[in-house]
C-alpha cells in the first residue's frame, strides 16, 4: 500500500505538470500570435506608405520633363454669343431667362462656320432655352444639363467642326 501512495502522489504531480504546460504553452501561442499580428501590421503600413507615397513619383514624369503647353493650347477659340432673353415655359406665370453664353470650338475655322449658319444656330438655342420650365434650369445639375444639350443641339447643324463646351458668362431668371 504504501507503494501505490507513492505511485498515486508522482501520477498526481505528473497530471499538475501536464496540467501546467499547456497553460504555457497557450500563454507562449497567444504571445507568438500577437508578435506576428504586429509584424505582419507593420508591413502592411510600409507597403501602403510605399504605394501611396514613393511609388507614383517613379511613374509619373516630373515637371521639367512635362512639355508645357500655352494657354492657347489648353482651350480651344471662343466664339462669344450676344445676350439672350427668353419667356421660360411656365404656366401662370411670366418668367424670362437670360443668358450670355460663349462656346469654345475644336478649331478656328469653325468660327466663320457659325458666323456663316447665325441665324439659325440662334433660333435652335432660343427654341431649347424657351422649352425649358424653372425646374430643369435650376441648381447646377440643371445648368450643366442645359449646357449639354446646347453644345448637342449645336453641334447638330457644324460640319467642319465641334463645339466642345458652352460657358455662361450670364445666367439670369426673372
Amino acid at each position: 500500500m504504501p507503494e501505490e501512495n507513492v505511485q498515486k502522489k508522482n501520477l498526481d504531480e505528473k497530471e499538475e505538470k501536464k496540467e501546467e504546460k499547456p497553460s504555457k504553452k497557450s500563454i507562449f501561442q497567444l504571445s507568438s500570435i500577437l508578435k506576428w499580428a504586429g509584424i505582419t501590421a507593420a508591413i502592411l503600413a510600409a507597403s501602403y506608405f510605399v504605394t501611396e507615397k514613393v511609388a507614383p513619383s517613379f511613374f509619373t514624369p516630373s515637371e521639367s520633363a512635362k512639355p508645357k503647353a500655352s494657354r492657347e493650347e489648353k482651350i480651344g477659340p471662343i466664339y462669344r454669343f450676344e445676350p439672350i432673353i427668353v419667356n421660360l415655359n411656365e404656366e401662370g406665370a411670366r418668367r424670362y431667362l437670360k443668358v450670355t453664353l460663349s462656346l469654345e470650338l475644336n478649331s478656328s475655322e469653325l468660327v466663320k462656320e457659325i458666323e456663316l449658319l447665325k441665324p439659325r444656330l440662334l433660333d435652335s438655342i432660343i427654341t431649347l432655352l424657351s422649352s425649358k420650365t424653372l425646374k430643369d434650369i435650376e441648381g447646377a445639375k440643371g445648368k450643366e444639363n442645359l449646357r449639354r444639350e446646347i453644345v448637342a443641339e449645336l453641334n447638330r447643324y457644324l460640319d467642319t467642326g465641334i463645339v466642345i463646351n458652352a460657358y455662361f458668362s450670364e445666367f439670369m431668371v426673372q
